[in-house]
C-alpha cells in the first residue's frame, strides 16, 4: 500500500510538473532562472518538447500503470536542466550559486528518479547512493543562504519579528542540518519532513504574496511553481530513500508443541 506522504508528494510534483509546462508554452521560455537551456527561440522543438513532456508527465504521474515512464520522462527534463547548470558551475567553479541551481535540479530528478524506479524496492546500496546525494543537495541550499545572506534576508516578510537576516540564517542552518540528518540516516525521515513544511511556509509567507501582487509575471509565477515542485520532492523521498528503522519488538516464537509419550 503506497504511503501517505509519498502519494501526497507524488501528486504536488505532478501539479507542478504540469505548470512547468503550461508556463513554458505560454510564455515561450522555461521557468527562468531555474531552468537553465540556452537560448530558445518560442517556436523551438526542445521548447514545445519539453513543455509537453513536463504536462504528460504531471498527468501521468498520479496513476500506478502510467508513474514509472511518467518518472523516467520527468527524470530527462530535468536532468536536462541540472546539466545546463553543472556547465555554469564548471566553467566558474567559485560561484556557489550556480552549484545551488545545478541542487535544486538535483533535487527534481531524484524525486523523478525515485517514482521511476521504484527506489524504495531496490538495494540498500543504490537507495544510499541517492540519499547522500539529496543530502549534499540540500546542504548547497544552506550554504547559499549565508553566502547571499543580504539578498536571502530581503524576501524575509517584514512582519515576522526580529532581524531579517537571523531568519535567513535560520533557514540555512535548517537546510544544512536536514541535509547531514538524511545523509547519516538518522532522524532523516522527520528532518524531510521539516524540509517540507520550511518550504511549504516558503510558498505561503514569500513566494504566494509576490503572485498575489504580480499574477501574470514569468519569474514569480516559475517561483512558485518550483517551490511547490521541491515540497513535492521532500514528501517523495520520505518513503522512498530515507532509512527505514527496524522494529524494536523480538519475533514471535513458535508455539510450543508437547511431544506425546511414547
Amino acid at each position: 500500500m503506497e504511503h501517505r506522504t509519498t502519494f501526497a508528494g507524488t501528486i504536488i510534483l505532478a501539479a507542478a510538473c504540469v505548470l512547468f509546462g503550461m508556463l513554458s508554452l505560454r510564455f515561450g521560455r522555461f521557468a527562468e532562472p531555474w531552468q537553465v537551456v540556452p537560448a530558445l527561440h518560442p517556436s523551438s522543438l526542445l521548447l514545445l518538447t519539453g513543455g509537453l513532456l513536463f504536462i504528460a508527465g504531471g498527468l501521468g504521474l498520479p496513476f500506478r500503470r502510467t508513474r514509472r515512464l511518467a518518472g523516467a520522462a520527468l527524470t530527462i527534463v530535468f536532468s536536462t536542466f541540472a546539466f545546463g547548470w553543472l556547465l555554469k558551475a564548471l566553467a566558474a567553479p567559485f560561484v556557489e550559486n550556480f552549484w545551488s541551481g545545478f541542487a535544486e535540479q538535483m533535487v527534481l530528478v531524484l524525486a523523478a528518479l525515485a517514482l521511476s524506479a521504484k527506489i524504495e524496492d531496490r538495494s540498500d546500496q543504490l537507495r544510499t547512493v541517492v540519499r547522500l546525494l539529496l543530502g549534499l543537495c540540500l546542504i548547497a541550499f544552506g550554504v547559499t543562504h549565508f553566502i547571499y545572506l543580504p539578498e536571502t534576508a530581503a524576501m524575509v516578510p517584514g512582519f515576522l519579528p526580529g532581524p531579517a537576516r537571523g531568519w535567513a540564517a535560520l533557514t540555512g542552518i535548517c537546510h544544512c542540518s536536514g541535509g547531514v540528518a538524511i545523509m547519516l540516516g538518522r532522524f532523516d525521515r522527520l528532518a524531510a519532513l521539516l524540509l517540507a513544511a520550511m518550504f511549504i511556509l516558503f510558498g505561503a509567507l514569500v513566494w504566494f504574496p509576490l503572485l498575489l501582487a504580480s499574477p501574470d509575471e514569468h519569474q514569480i509565477l516559475g517561483g512558485n511553481t518550483m517551490n511547490l515542485a521541491l515540497v513535492g520532492a521532500m514528501l517523495i523521498t520520505v518513503e522512498a530513500v530515507c532509512r527505514r528503522r527496524a522494529s524494536s519488538r523480538s519475533p514471535t516464537a513458535p508455539p510450543f508443541r508437547a511431544v506425546p509419550a511414547a
